[in-house]
């Protein structure tokens, strides 16, 4: 009898890293919509969650300090960011163990990648920074991006994300309200000579900026997507990344390696692209 099919290779991985208010219930609600849409992600999702408030409280208690970053220790406790600050020794136990544990321990190769949402990608950010052992990531997939719209530039504060990720994609959108907020509100806290968000208009590709964008970085605008109906208001733009049937599909493309079948290039560069809307 011919030879058994040799066993398939182990699914891919992704981990999870939400914004203020992720409570389990929501953090499993985004993973399950990425697995269940459009065919589904079949691989396994972890997701990360930091001491975070509610709504009201997160707006009072945002940060006590603007950049640069503080070292990693004294540990950090209290306002928003400070509690992403003291939170990142535990982001980096966690990657370094699925590392050790999972990728270098299993003989076939596994792809495991990285999806941040809102202010989750501050603590992918500053997390990513603390590394002391190298860490594999295929992708990290940066949804409504609350730090500034220059962090991928090279050598800017999100270097280490384009170091430690094979490929950086930032999913974004102009009428994103709540990033429109937390740049005039909290202004003191970011970056003040570049203080638009990057979930507001994606890497600085086609604006003036200090250093040259990060080769391995895509920007994707999501503007023409996150409308009526699929979103219902303007409010619900910032969550709208879960849901919106387009940006769930390139998502699971993009952490598949498969072609991006719903993207058009925009002009004058080879890192931004734009995401189709659909005729209602």
């Amino acid at each position: 009898p011919p030879p058994p099919p040799p066993p398939p290779p182990p699914p891919p991985l992704f981990l999870a890293v939400d914004g203020i208010r992720a409570r389990q219930a929501r953090l499993v609600g985004s993973e399950m919509c990425i697995r269940d849409r459009d065919g589904g992600y079949p691989g396994l999702v972890i997701g990360f969650s930091w001491p975070s408030y509610d709504a009201h409280d997160s707006l009072l208690f945002y940060a006590t300090e603007p950049p640069p970053t503080p070292a990693l220790t004294p540990q950090r406790m209290g306002t928003t960011r400070d509690n992403i600050l003291g939170s990142r020794t535990s982001f980096k136990a966690l990657l370094e163990t699925i590392q050790a544990e999972v990728v270098t321990a299993l003989t076939d190769p596994v792809d495991f990648s990285l999806l941040t949402h809102s202010e989750g990608n501050y603590m992918g950010m500053v997390g990513l920074s603390t590394l002391d052992t190298a860490v594999s990531l295929k992708q990290c997939l940066m949804m409504a991006a609350d730090i500034s719209a220059v962090s991928l530039q090279a050598n800017q504060q999100g270097q280490a994300i384009s170091d430690t990720c094979e490929g950086v994609t930032v999913y974004y959108s102009g009428a994103d309200a709540q990033l429109a907020t937390s740049g005039y509100e909290y202004f003191r806290f970011h970056l003040t000579d570049f203080p638009i968000r990057l979930g507001s208009i994606g890497p600085f590709y086609t604006y003036p900026a200090p250093l040259a964008l990060n080769p391995n970085v895509i920007g994707v605008d999501c503007s023409s997507v996150t409308v009526a109906p699929a979103v219902s208001n303007i409010l619900n733009i910032h969550p709208s990344y879960r849901f919106v049937p387009e940006i769930l599909k390139d998502l699971t493309e993009t952490m598949l390696g498969e072609v991006q079948s719903n993207r058009s290039p925009i002009p004058s560069t080879t890192q931004g692209f734009v995401l189709k809307g659909q005729p209602w």
